[in-house]
């Protein structure tokens, strides 16, 4: 992270303290303005020294109508202070192309990254992608010119470069996570975060062409997982490179198999996001479990997938996923202890269909009056271990068929990184519930702790299915099918 920041702060052109050179020729002047905001100017332009900032952010927002104007008037200086009026990056490119520097000299790139460019395969294509609103950089690695591409001219090089580096965007773009340090930046920019890194991979050559980064943050495989998420990408994350700040920063290389297209950034976003935040992608799955499920209707006999199911859904909030069964011919009921939310599912579902619970008494239904009834995500939210009993005993009286669960389970997270943000964001998720993730988290159990809990209820696991998180929510699930015991 904090490379990232390094890198963007470099990445503007460099200011002239203002109070240096009126000291340096014994001058007495009146305070300048800032041209962005009009407050003190405290620096000036380093490369044409006619205009003032209050500071880089002014100067960089203002950067697009200086440029145009920078340089016309360049004055005379010595060698003592030309590394001070060095041109900003922006203004690199509009120099001949003998005068460019190095590739490891490229402006508004971090010294770790430059060092990485200087390695790159001779007569390589490379695009170098500063934090907008800086053009980006094109070079041909063992030549000595660069050419600024401004952001509008990006679009016309789909597919065409060797190496995609990136020197800071997808950063700027949301690309930041720590969990130890309590940024979770990503989780709030998703879309904007996989639209930039979309955004590079798509110029990138396929069948073989790389997109470098250098990558800080923890954990790593989940900030790596916004790349790998694109098919005919292939990850290669290599050792930190220099010890910079807790974490450091390691080279992330993705090699680009197979040509990456806005319809590939479609289908990562609604795979990744979309049919999460909708839950679509749960409904799915429950809907092919229901579809397993026979039912018998005016004497004659067929199975789930052509509807006709009494279903209860035990707090099921607000109806909107009862709903959907309810629009698949389902007779769907819902049982809620929440006011507001029974009130919303009436809206939805109807008077008759949504029973308000005190989450105490027996629940108002004969036995074996539902053919399924499901508890997505229900569970963990019971406490005392008394009451949760209590409603799998009430679950296994009133149904008669199946019953479905779906459950947390972050303990089943592939690594030691990804288990440790599983578990952090589970237990974020209880805080709008107003319940205390240090006395709830101990409903979040592995598989092995709920079978047991189940069979002493009189409910016989028949399969138990795993689902993978998401990047919008990275916590795996499992799903499991119960059979009452008779």
């Amino acid at each position: 992270l904090q490379q990232h920041h390094t890198l963007a702060a470099m990445a503007t052109a460099p200011l002239a303290a203002s109070a240096g050179s009126a000291a340096a020729t014994g001058t007495a002047v009146s305070a300048p303005s800032c041209v962005g905001c009009g407050g003190p100017g405290r620096a000036q332009c380093s490369r044409c020294r006619e205009v003032f900032y209050c500071g880089l952010e002014c100067q960089r927002a203002d950067w697009r109508q200086h440029k145009s104007r920078c340089g016309r008037a360049v004055p005379p200086v010595d060698a003592g202070v030309a590394a001070s009026a060095a041109p900003p990056p922006a203004a690199a490119a509009s120099q001949s192309s003998s005068t460019v520097p190095a590739p490891g000299a490229l402006p508004g790139v971090d010294k770790a990254l430059a060092a990485v460019l200087d390695a790159l395969p001779v007569s390589s294509l490379v695009l170098v992608r500063r934090p907008a609103p800086l053009p980006a950089l094109r070079l041909r690695t063992g030549e000595g010119s660069v050419e600024e591409v401004e952001e509008g001219q990006l679009g016309g090089m789909a597919a065409s470069m060797d190496w995609v580096v990136d020197a800071g965007e997808l950063a700027r773009c949301g690309l930041v996570f720590d969990l130890g340090a309590f940024r979770w930046d990503v989780l709030g920019r998703i879309e904007e975060a996989l639209r930039a890194v979309f955004a590079l991979l798509a110029l990138v050559r396929p069948g073989g062409g790389r997109l470098l980064m250098l990558l800080a943050g923890d954990p790593m495989e989940y900030l790596t997982a916004y790349f790998s998420a694109f098919s005919g990408v292939r990850v290669e994350l290599q050792p930190a490179v220099t010890a910079v700040g807790p974490p450091s920063p390691r080279r992330l290389e993705c090699v680009v198999e197979a040509r990456v297209d806005e319809e590939a950034f479609e289908a990562v976003m609604e795979r990744e996001v979309n049919a999460e935040r909708s839950h679509r992608r749960y409904a799915d799955v429950l809907d092919a479990a229901l579809a397993g499920v026979s039912y018998v209707v005016g004497g004659g006999s067929g199975s789930g997938s052509a509807g006709g199911l009494r279903v209860l859904d035990v707090g099921g909030g607000d109806g909107h996923m009862a709903e959907w069964w309810a629009a698949s011919g389902h007779d769907i009921h819902l049982l809620e202890v929440d006011t507001a939310s029974a009130q919303k599912a009436r809206t939805r579902l109807g008077e008759d269909h949504v029973t308000l619970h005190d989450g105490k008494s027996a629940w108002p239904f004969a036995d074996r009056s539902f053919d399924v009834c499901l508890l997505l995500f229900v569970l963990h939210h019971i406490l005392p271990e008394e009451a949760l009993r209590k409603t799998l005993t009430e679950v296994a009286r009133v149904t008669r068929k199946k019953v479905l669960v779906l459950e947390d389970v972050p303990h089943a997270a592939p690594t030691p990184g990804l288990r440790r943000l599983a578990a952090a964001v589970t237990a974020e998720h209880f805080r709008p519930f107003g319940q205390d993730p240090s006395v709830y988290m101990c409903n979040i159990r592995p598989d092995q702790a709920w079978r047991p809990i189940f069979e002493a209820a009189g409910l016989e696991v028949e399969s138990a299915r795993a689902m993978l998180g998401t990047l919008q929510h990275p916590v795996p699930h499992l799903l499991y099918t119960l059979r009452p015991v008779a």
